[in-house]
């Protein structure tokens, strides 16, 4: 692994140590696991059923927000996935009475996203292997600096 890599890596396996039991106290359901834009047909002529995730050999009782982080991982601006962030928090809201706190479901979202990052950079072990672990670096570089609450 290039140093450049493991100074992004290191501090985020740390904040997973210290948070990764509090991942089971998340609210479960079933999930995706792989809630990506290529994971996602558009089904133009079926009005009503317009979306159909496909590939999902790694679903599983898990968070239930961390397809949501799938889904809004990559190349959004900041303020497209807030927005998708606030619009999720809203309707979870809404629908299950949840007391929780916008800054609450940030931040476990941002623990979701850390933890996600890291299962895929554990794929492969360099750039070498892989250009996804080029992506998956920059991707838990925004993490570690952006902050959902603060934006």
């Amino acid at each position: 692994m290039e140093n450049g890599d493991r100074k992004i890596i290191e501090p985020a396996v740390q904040r997973l140590v210290t948070s990764i039991d509090g991942l089971a106290a998340f609210p479960q359901s079933v999930i995706h696991g792989q809630y990506f834009g290529r994971n996602i047909m558009l089904r133009l002529r079926r009005p009503g059923q317009w979306i159909a995730p496909i590939d999902w050999e790694t679903a599983v009782v898990g968070p239930s927000w961390y397809d949501l982080a799938s889904l809004t991982a990559g190349h959004w601006t900041q303020e497209q996935r807030l927005a998708l962030w606030r619009a999720y928090f809203n309707a979870y809201r809404a629908e299950t009475a949840s007391d929780m706190g916008w800054n609450s479901f940030c931040n476990c979202l941002r623990e979701l996203e850390i933890y996600q990052a890291l299962e895929w950079l554990s794929w492969w072990r360099s750039r070498s292997v892989s250009h996804n672990f080029g992506t998956w670096v920059k991707e838990l570089e925004r993490i570690m600096k952006d902050d959902p609450v603060t934006a």
